[in-house]
């Protein structure tokens, strides 16, 4: 009795299988059968895959920064073309150093050296002759000027030996010539504070040491032992 007991309750709620074979089959034939969709994988918006795009940014960022670094690179390592040479700075015009400097023309009127001959022939009136007409042609060149105030001077003519020596110093007011003749002229005269005040003016044109300082204090000296 205990073995068909035992039997029993294991045999009990057992369920066969093809008892559970009829209930499985309603129920998916009771369920509609959904379609199966293929699904297609999304297309990206841009026509360049990401990584490219920013490869080609990358290459636009260091390409720029190359060309604005060109400049700084040329000056750097310099240039094969030879620099121009400085230009040489200009020379100054030479002191004058005679009665005659500087000369105001290139080339000199004829009648300039004609008058010249004729001053150092103490030949007045010849001199003031041919000096006159190159002061008409050459009316800026203070040497004509100062010779014709020296031949003017020495033919009696004071007033208008003083006009042409301060024509001259007008043209050029270093000009030592017209500088010491002015003294002398102020000497005739009797007016030694004029003929000291043009000593000191050609002291700071050319110093003690120059020919016209020391014809010009001279004079000055002999001046002041025989005043006329």
């Amino acid at each position: 009795m205990a073995q068909s007991e035992v039997k029993f309750k294991a045999l009990d709620g057992f369920i066969p299988p093809h008892a559970n074979r009829g209930r499985t089959n309603a129920l998916v034939s009771s369920q509609p059968i959904q379609p199966i969709q293929a699904t297609r994988p999304t297309q990206p918006d841009s026509p360049a895959p990401e990584p490219l795009m920013r490869l080609s940014a990358v290459s636009t960022a260091l390409l720029a920064l190359t060309l604005a670094a060109l400049p700084a690179l040329g000056q750097a390592a310099g240039t094969d073309e030879p620099k121009p040479a400085p230009k040489p700075a200009p020379k100054p015009e030479p002191k004058p150093d005679s009665k005659d400097a500087p000369k105001a023309a290139a080339v000199p009127d004829a009648d300039y050296i004609a008058g010249k001959n004729a001053v150092d022939a103490r030949d007045w009136k010849r001199a003031i002759e041919l000096l006159s007409r190159a002061a008409a042609r050459d009316a800026d060149n203070a040497n004509i000027h100062n010779y014709l105030g020296f031949a003017n001077r020495n033919d009696g003519n004071w007033e208008t030996a003083m006009k042409h020596y301060r024509i001259a110093l007008a043209l050029n007011p270093d000009h030592r010539g017209a500088t010491e003749y002015m003294g002398h002229a102020y000497l005739l005269r009797g007016n030694l504070p004029l003929a000291q005040a043009q000593l000191g003016r050609l002291e700071r044109i050319c110093g003690r040491g120059c020919e016209e300082y020391a014809s010009l204090s001279r004079a000055i000296e002999d001046f002041r032992r025989n005043p006329r």
